[in-house]
């Protein structure tokens, strides 16, 4: 039986990738789901609310349909904070890359 239900969960973007040419896969890694693949369609829009997320180690409040098997789908995103330190110092940053 499967599942998919609309949720508002916390999440850490653990990387981005390309997929075919307008549409992205963003892995998040939330306390609720555990890690998840998210597809957004057409990215490459300049009137897409979801392209200031696209950065790794990205911290931010998602809306979105989780599915059990297969992708899950952004919706909306609310607070994000992004971690300069992390960036800014090449060990936290390689640590941060492990993890």
């Amino acid at each position: 039986m499967r599942k998919d239900y609309y949720a508002r969960f916390d999440g850490i973007v653990l990387f981005t990738r390309k997929y075919k040419e307008n549409d992205l896969l963003i892995k998040i890694f939330t306390k609720e789901f555990g890690k998840r693949m998210f597809f957004i369609r057409n990215i490459q829009r300049t009137n897409n609310g979801l392209r200031e997320i696209a950065f790794p180690y990205l911290r931010a409040n998602f809306v979105g349909r989780i599915n059990d098997k297969g992708f899950s789908f952004l919706s909306d995103v609310g607070d994000r904070y992004f971690p300069k330190t992390t960036i800014q110092n090449i060990e936290a940053n390689a640590y941060a890359a492990i993890w």
